[in-house]
């Protein structure tokens, strides 16, 4: 497993990654470099993962030329996708995406994780392949499955825009989703308006019976009477 499994973007990125992690330029990372910059980004480095470096390591020097690391990178991204990818399928789903993440205690909604997983899947097929992973992840000093999927949960608090939010909402639940939840809402707000708008037709009553000169200032004073009115009977 190696060059021959990542495509030329994932290679792209990848050869960025060692020229970071090649802190004295010689062309070849050390495993000290390689520690060095996990630890640099908060990423604990395990022991499978030590091993996997050594093993890469086919010339026994003690580094890794970019062979060596893509080789690495390639093994560490195909044990990620393979523990997503729980019914083996070759494939990751958002169901599978969606479970993935419960591991690590996130709470992501089903449109959440199906939004997130549109960002890797480029063929638009509904479905991440190993070649999607690894363009998509091709960034981290070694990617394991927390670093990985860490990553991916921050597109969480990201905000996709509204069109791109509207597109997914239709997509996956017709056109029925763009107004789910506005029944509850309508129910919950109806007495705070019913009660808001009893009161200022009341008022306009009371005013008009006082012989009173209507104006926009009395308009304003019944309306904000009302709101205060509304507010301490629907909330007290």
């Amino acid at each position: 497993m190696g060059v021959d499994l990542l495509g030329l973007e994932a290679l792209d990125r990848l050869q960025d990654v060692f020229n970071g992690i090649d802190e004295d330029k010689s062309g070849f990372i050390s495993i000290n470099e390689f520690t060095k910059a996990c630890r640099e980004l908060s990423m604990t480095v395990t022991t499978e993962e030590l091993h996997d470096f050594i093993c890469s390591d086919s010339s026994g020097d003690g580094e890794l030329n970019f062979e060596e690391f893509c080789c690495f990178y390639s093994t560490r991204l195909k044990k990620v996708f393979d523990e997503i990818d729980t019914d083996r399928s070759g494939e990751i789903d958002w169901k599978e995406l969606q479970r993935a993440f419960i591991t690590l205690g996130y709470k992501a909604t089903d449109r959440e994780v199906r939004s997130l997983l549109t960002r890797v899947d480029t063929d638009k097929n509904e479905q991440i392949d190993f070649k999607e992973f690894c363009n998509y992840f091709c960034s981290l000093p070694s990617p394991s499955t927390r670093a990985v999927l860490e990553r991916w949960a921050s597109g969480l608090s990201i905000d996709t825009g509204t069109f791109d939010a509207l597109k997914v909402i239709a997509k996956n639940d017709k056109m029925s989703g763009l107004y789910r939840g506005i029944g509850p809402t309508i129910a919950s707000i109806a007495p705070f308006v019913a009660i808001q708008q009893v009161t200022y037709d009341l008022l306009k009553y009371k005013a008009g019976n006082m012989s009173m000169e209507p104006s926009v200032l009395l308009f304003v004073g019944c309306g904000s009477a009302a709101g205060v009115a509304a507010q301490t009977v629907y909330y007290s």
